[in-house]
């Protein structure tokens, strides 16, 4: 059975209890996904795994040993639940998971970690073994998968992307400029005046030449003074006010910003092609009303998985995906809890170890 995770491992499961104690070979599953069984052995696993570190320890002495196993409990089953049913649509799809596609995540996440051995121990740190994580992972890409395509059918039109990019022309210009930066006016008159006699064809010559020398910007100064290329906002506006005035080629007079004087040449000014910001455009025009219909997708896609949970784990809030403690309302007579469990944020995948 796959199953899935996200970022931070240190938050892949909010520990809970096993109520009832170790689950027996003939014990119902904990749960049913669209037929498949979620065992109570593989809740009881991890659990017993995690009971045994420090974070467990850390958690119990603020909380309680006994919050902590049933969030534990009640946060691993949901996520496998969640990857039940996203690898379910998936399928359903045509979306295809491949092997490749979970090594490239773990060696993601493996990349924020100093070493091979601060990531296995920090899976080690959650109750969980590298195969349960690649389980998570599974599902954590499954959704990942599922959302753009369901995504694809909800976002602007070409029409609107391109309507947009238009009228926001100078948004995606750029400048590659260079500068000679120093700390007096005086210096920089004395420069701008040597500039100023200097043949037009030797100007880009020797304009280098004295910014290696004089320009008290290390980085651009051993390019010659050259800042590549930026855009509106990247610099101080007394700058790009300046250079947004001067012809390619020509020269300011001495600038003066927080940083000291400049003198500033334009090189080259460019336009983004539309095709290389489309996505950008895409995110900006997107609104709330994407992630509404995602999330209906979601519940929808839950209702029809038929998700049946044993109710010694709680029940299963479909709004939020996670499972929670009964409250009165539902079983009568029963105790509403003074610590709930915390669900995991809503609709977000399971948790992976960062560093």
């Amino acid at each position: 059975m796959n199953r899935r995770m996200h970022k931070t491992l240190a938050a892949v499961v909010l520990p809970v209890v096993l109520v009832g104690g170790c689950a027996e070979f003939t014990d119902p599953p904990a749960a049913v996904v669209a037929g498949e069984e979620i065992t109570p052995e593989e809740i009881a696993e991890p659990l017993e795994r995690f009971e045994k570190t420090d974070a467990f320890s850390q958690r119990s002495q603020q909380e309680g040993a006994g919050t902590i196993k049933r969030q534990f409990e009640q946060g691993y089953l949901a996520q496998l639940i969640r990857g039940e049913v996203f690898e379910g649509e998936a399928e359903e799809m045509g979306i295809s998971i491949t092997d490749a596609d979970i090594q490239e995540r773990i060696e993601s996440i493996q990349s924020g970690f100093p070493s091979e051995e601060a990531f296995e121990q920090a899976v080690v740190e959650q109750g969980l073994t590298l195969e349960q994580l690649r389980g998570l992972i599974r599902g954590q890409v499954a959704e990942e998968k599922v959302r753009e395509q369901v995504l694809s059918e909800e976002g602007p039109t070409d029409e609107e992307l391109r309507s947009y990019y238009e009228s926001h022309r100078d948004d995606y210009r750029s400048t590659r400029a260079s500068h000679i930066l120093v700390k007096k006016r005086s210096l920089a008159q004395k420069l701008s005046k040597e500039l100023d006699k200097t043949k037009k064809k030797d100007l880009a010559r020797r304009f280098g030449e004295l910014a290696k020398k004089f320009s008290e910007d290390p980085q651009s100064a051993k390019q010659g003074g050259d800042l590549g290329f930026f855009s509106p906002g990247q610099f101080v506006p007394p700058f790009e006010r300046a250079a947004d005035k001067l012809r390619i080629g020509a020269i300011s007079n001495p600038v003066k910003t927080e940083f000291g004087f400049h003198l500033i040449r334009v090189t080259e000014r460019r336009v983004t092609p539309f095709e290389d910001v489309r996505e950008e455009i895409a995110q900006q025009l997107s609104t709330g009303e994407e992630e509404a219909a995602f999330q209906e997708f979601v519940i929808e896609a839950y209702r029809d998985a038929d998700i049946e949970v044993d109710p010694r784990y709680g029940k299963l809030d479909l709004e939020t995906q996670q499972i929670v403690n009964p409250t009165a309302e539902d079983v009568p007579g029963a105790e509403v809890p003074s610590s709930p469990a915390t669900p995991a944020p809503t609709g977000t995948p399971a948790p992976t170890p960062t560093s």
